[in-house]
């Protein structure tokens, strides 16, 4: 958490926030709550309660499945491909919507069953959290993207980079759920040498 003053009436708290998060994680340091108690508006990634209108959501959802024909299957070499239908079954996923999707939706979707068994949950995230006490207090919420833009950007990257993206998700998740939890840690325990050091090779909690 860090206090950001241009003199002593304007304050922002800066808060490194991590998307899916676990139950051991709450509750959380008294900064945390001191730096939202002096706080007068919420600013997050994205405002939540926008991205989560079934209005606005299903016509962004809609462009991340391919609707030309083309299968995620005849995209993929046979490996891979085999890969994608143990996973999806592995998840209870049907492999007829999954086939539809483009590659990046494939990547983070197949990314969170192993999120979920290693006990992380995005109701737990830290944005979600916030956003929730914000709205239990009627405190103005606002996003600095919105959900559109973020799949827009998803959906500009080259069908090659897209496909590199889902192999590195099929073929080494555990190390990627891993490098969440390092993450997990590290912020925590305040460890900003871990934290600078990288971060893992997919987003798949934002």
């Amino acid at each position: 958490v860090w206090k950001v003053a241009k003199d002593t009436r304007t304050v922002a708290w800066l808060v490194g926030s991590v998307h899916v998060l676990t139950k051991d994680v709450y509750p959380l340091p008294p900064v945390f709550d001191r730096a939202f108690a002096e706080s007068r508006t919420l600013v997050e990634e994205v405002d939540l309660g926008a991205a989560s209108d079934p209005g606005a959501v299903l016509p962004l959802a809609a462009k991340a499945m391919m609707t030309d024909g083309r299968t995620l299957s005849a995209l993929l070499d046979r490996e891979t491909a085999a890969l994608v239908e143990q996973k999806a079954a592995a998840a209870g996923l049907p492999m007829l919507v999954v086939d539809r999707m483009k590659p990046w939706l494939a990547a983070m979707t197949l990314a969170v069953p192993a999120l979920q068994r290693a006990g992380y949950d995005p109701l737990l995230g830290l944005d979600r959290h916030f956003y929730d006490r914000a709205k239990a207090a009627a405190r103005p919420v606002r996003g600095l993207e919105t959900a559109a833009s973020q799949l827009a950007a998803l959906d500009s990257l080259p069908m090659p980079v897209q496909i590199d993206m889902l192999k590195a998700v099929l073929s080494d998740v555990d190390t990627q759920v891993g490098a969440v939890a390092e993450i997990v840690r590290a912020r925590q325990g305040g460890d900003v040498r871990v934290l600078d050091g990288g971060m893992p090779a997919w987003k798949a909690c934002g």
